[in-house]
């Protein structure tokens, strides 16, 4: 009998631990590498579940600076990031920073690219996009890889 207690002790503990094991990997599918980042420049499509309206909003991520460079169209924005790996949060972005230059038409626009930038909790790649998801997995905001201009174009 406590044969059978051990063995069936045993099997739950091996069992649970795959278990976590799976859960843990499947919740990092899709994380991007240094690698995935870099390497185009990123236009910004969508944002809090609207489209990215008037002139397009470029990203390009610096692996050596550890930093994001946007552009919304009149003004000039970095931010500073780090990437964990094997961690639910994969990327932190702070320091967001702007030229002085104040664009009356982006002024709102650029705010909720502040916003979420704070908000991100995790990027996801899903073939040529790449996702900002809050800390539930909510989508913040999408960019998508822009063909037009490789990153080192500019």
């Amino acid at each position: 009998m406590k044969h059978k207690i051990r063995l069936s002790l045993a099997s739950a503990v091996l069992v649970s631990a795959a278990l976590l094991l799976v859960s843990c990997c499947s919740c990092r599918l899709g994380s991007p590498t240094i690698g995935d980042l870099e390497q185009s420049r990123w236009r910004l499509t969508e944002l809090y579940g609207a489209p990215v309206a008037g002139p397009p909003v470029h990203l390009s991520f610096d692996a050596q600076r550890k930093t994001i460079y946007g552009n919304t169209g009149c003004r000039l924005f970095s931010a500073n990031y780090h990437l964990m790996r094997d961690q639910p949060r994969n990327i932190e972005i702070s320091e967001l920073g702007s030229s002085n230059i104040s664009c009356f038409d982006d002024e709102q626009l650029y705010e909720q690219i502040h916003k979420a930038f704070y908000a991100t909790y995790r990027l996801r790649t899903e073939g040529p996009r790449l996702l900002m998801l809050d800390t539930d997995g909510l989508t913040i905001g999408v960019l998508e890889s822009d063909p037009a201009k490789p990153a080192d174009a500019e």
